[in-house]
């Protein structure tokens, strides 16, 4: 799997078993944390290896794999085990979405051997932003539609990247804020992750070839990418078939689902990738992609058949 870097491989039964062990004893976390205090406390967790040295009993030669890979990308793994038990638990997907973007844009910057990125700074500029909304809204009535749209666009400029749009820095949630300008998934997670920290819940909306937001509140959809422009329903039908070259059933604009926003994001990069011939970071996104289609087996199932392959007793099963 994705331990190739590390002196000894991790078979990948096993290891999808310890990254659901982890992600049971951190799940509450998630779900009744703040401002996504869950993070913060995830990345000072131990790695795996802590967590689950109780729990399996034949854990000599399964510490000593954990034990050889890099700290680093544990914590990346253990992030990724909370965002995926959530999704699983059914947890908002404004939580689980700004999960993914941060997980997605962690393990990046880990292959990249970039270590400027800082899960706490995003977290932060994104409550700073969220501040300025409520602000607005309270000096001047504003809806915090429009004052989220006067925060992000006239203020911050933030826009889609329509110069670059394959530009892989436009998935990354801390070049978006930096950059001011990204793609319409990131922008809309961005967005989405705003508005739930003011109280506003907003659903993502999967159009082909787009992605924008729906506010249950104002029965408001909002183009995130095309500067906050607000449409109603006959409108976000108009655009989707405009996009889509058909007629499209009105139930395209039903909100979309948390895991396939994340393939989405995920398939994003794979393609630019791809194209540039980026072999390391596309071997990582694919990973990255093939977790969240793994997730689901059986616990049990997965730990016995794990190590088994571990003690050398037969290979790990790659998949049914």
């Amino acid at each position: 799997f994705f331990f190739r870097s590390a002196p000894m491989s991790l078979p990948r039964m096993l290891f999808r078993a310890l990254l659901r062990q982890h992600s049971q004893q951190n799940l509450p976390r998630l779900v009744h944390g703040s401002s996504l205090q869950c993070l913060r406390s995830a990345f000072q967790s131990p790695p795996p290896t802590a967590k689950v040295e109780d729990e399996i009993k034949k854990g000599f030669q399964v510490m000593r794999i954990l034990s050889s890979a890099d700290a680093e990308l544990n914590k990346v793994l253990a992030l990724w085990a909370i965002t995926l038990r959530a999704m699983d638990q059914g947890v908002e997907s404004a939580i689980t979405l700004e999960n993914a973007a941060l997980v997605i844009a962690s393990w990046q910057a880990f292959v990249r051997k970039d270590a400027s990125f800082s899960t706490e700074s995003v977290m932060q500029q994104v409550d700073a932003l969220a501040a300025e909304v409520v602000a607005i809204s309270a000096h001047n009535e504003s809806s915090f539609i429009e004052a989220m749209n006067t925060v992000f666009f006239a203020t911050h400029f933030f826009r889609g990247n329509t110069v670059d749009y394959y530009n892989p820095e436009n998935s990354f949630l801390d070049q978006v804020l930096q950059n001011k300008k990204g793609n319409p998934i990131t922008l809309c997670i961005l967005y989405m992750a705003v508005a739930r920290r003011v109280g506003l819940h907003l659903d993502p909306v999967a159009l082909p070839r787009h992605v924008i937001v729906y506010s249950p509140l104002d029965q408001t959809y909002v183009d995130v990418f095309n500067r906050g422009t607000t449409l109603d329903t006959e409108q976000a039908l108009g655009l989707a078939t405009a996009l889509a070259g058909e007629k499209v059933s009105p139930g395209v604009l039903l909100p979309a689902d948390t895991r396939a926003v994340m393939q989405r994001m995920l398939r994003n990069l794979s393609g630019i990738y791809a194209e540039k011939s980026n072999m390391e970071l596309l071997k990582h996104t694919n990973a990255q992609q093939q977790m969240i289609l793994d997730w689901g087996w059986d616990l049990e199932a997965d730990l016995q058949r794990g190590m088994r392959a571990a003690d050398g007793g037969g290979r790990a099963e790659e998949g049914n």
